[in-house]
């Protein structure tokens, strides 16, 4: 009786460690992901900028071929 309810909680344990591996893997490979991303985010947002300053660099040299 008890072997059986030893065996039974030892196949429990051995399922949940795969789940814990399983997730850690998953935990990994998010992390990767996440980290990619930050940096897709970042180049997104310095492309902004240097966008954004030729467009006033354009607004500027428009305003002073417009004033007499």
């Amino acid at each position: 009786m008890w072997q059986l309810v030893a065996e039974e909680y030892e196949l429990e344990v051995i399922n949940l460690e795969n789940i814990i591996k399983k997730t850690e893997k998953d935990m990994v490979k998010a992390h990767k992901t996440y980290g990619l991303l930050v940096k897709d985010r970042n180049q997104v947002g310095i492309s902004l900028i240097d966008r954004n300053d030729e467009l006033c660099i354009l607004y500027e040299k428009s305003n002073v071929q417009v004033t007499p």
